[in-house]
């Protein structure tokens, strides 16, 4: 059990602890995000500050994007480094661990979440032949449709046919990303030189925008661009390609690296540029109507974050690092995929400790149901952690053994 915690709560050897930070961010603003997105709707007269606080959170959803740029990086990391060593890509190496990573506590939660939705879905069916209520045979309908399309889940096309669960729909990205992207590093990235590699690189970068902002401008409004832009793989993926282009620059663009080590002014004024880019584009309304809130939006996010990852590897010491290398985002970062799976499910359970009436919450209560919501899915996270996740690893570890850098 000590071996178990101390892999929750200690950091690796072969991790970055700032990117622990970033990871552990991510989570956090998802959290936030899907927690203030059900709730806000309940308050309409705020003062100036609580609006802005709000729209905050509400652009927190970009938490996602965060996600992505990190996967993007860390996984054509392992492939540049394997390239590097051998000359080839070891594919079963990395497709085995991607499925001993994924696989096990994924399939466990949406299989878990379809059985709790069929019997939800009975007990609605018994209480209509109780009293005819028309709310109760709207739900009834709506789980209908989403039980109907809860194969997509499990194929891993959540992202296209929206099932029970609304938010694996990134988890689908990253596995048709992970799908594809070792194929194309093996077959055409990795062969081409570093100026070709970023040429290539920012070319695929721009697809998913070309797509975004030509599927906006011909599609009549209103429209679910949620389901048209926001959640498929070929409007999505520059996300992660911008991961792998902070790569790219990370490992073999020397002179522009050495540059921004070698001086702190040119890091901070990066630095304080990037974060003012962001606090400024998530302060910016969720309009449906503005081509902004589904194109270019996603482009400066992405690129902030890649920057940030960026800046957060290199060998500067500062407090940037070393607010990402807080030992307490360590056990975040761990359980952030478990936390990711579950949150929805345990979010509101852990806010009722707090909240007892729903239909009339306080600002204070639902601030405090901010803390017991997150103390709450860190509590679960670890057991199912312990349940699901660690088995596997330690079966990973066993069937392929670590490679030296």
């Amino acid at each position: 059990m000590k071996k178990i915690f101390g892999g929750i709560f200690l950091k690796k050897q072969n991790e970055e602890a700032s990117l622990n930070g970033l990871r552990a961010i991510a989570i956090l603003m998802v959290m936030l995000f899907h927690y203030f997105h059900v709730l806000q709707g309940k308050f309409k007269d705020l003062d100036p500050f609580q609006s802005l606080l709000f729209v905050y959170f509400d652009n927190f959803f970009s938490g996602v994007d965060l996600f992505f740029v990190l996967s993007g990086f860390l996984i054509s990391k392992g492939l540049w480094e394997d390239w590097n060593r051998n000359q080839k890509i070891d594919y079963k190496s990395f497709y085995l661990k991607r499925t001993f990573r994924i696989f096990p506590a994924y399939y466990f939660f949406i299989t878990i979440s379809l059985l709790l939705s069929k019997a939800n879905f009975l007990i609605i069916e018994s209480r209509i032949k109780e009293s005819n209520d028309p709310g109760l045979l709207q739900t009834m309908s709506v789980i209908k449709i989403q039980m109907a399309n809860s194969w997509a889940d499990f194929v891993f096309l959540g992202n296209y046919w929206q099932g029970l669960n609304f938010h694996t729909w990134s988890l689908s990205i990253e596995e048709q990303f992970y799908l594809i992207f070792p194929l194309f590093c093996g077959l055409a990235l990795f062969r081409r030189s570093h100026p070709q590699r970023q040429i290539l690189l920012w070319s695929l970068y721009l697809v998913p925008t070309f797509l975004r902002m030509y599927i906006f401008s011909t599609t009549p409004q209103p429209s679910d661009f949620e389901a048209e832009i926001y959640r498929p793989f070929h409007t999505r993926f520059d996300s992660l390609i911008a991961g792998v282009i902070v790569m790219d620059l990370y490992y073999n663009g020397k002179y522009l690296i050495d540059k921004i080590e070698k001086s702190k002014t040119i890091y901070n004024t990066i630095l304080f540029f990037t974060l003012g880019t962001l606090l400024w584009v998530l302060q910016t309304p969720k309009d449906s109507s503005m081509m902004f809130t589904y194109t270019l939006k996603y482009n400066i996010l992405n690129l902030a974050y890649g920057i940030l990852v960026l800046l957060s590897i290199l060998k500067v010491k500062g407090m940037w690092t070393q607010f990402l290398s807080w030992k307490t985002f360590t056990p975040v970062a761990h359980l952030s995929y478990t936390m990711y799976l579950w949150h929805i499910l345990f979010s509101l359970s852990g806010a009722a400790l707090v909240i007892k009436d729903p239909m009339n919450i306080t600002l204070s209560q639902l601030y405090l149901g901010v803390i017991a919501s997150f103390f709450t899915v860190f509590l679960l996270s670890i057991f199912f952690y312990i349940l699901m996740e660690y088995p596997f690893q330690k079966l990973r570890e066993k069937l392929i053994p670590q490679k030296e850098s």
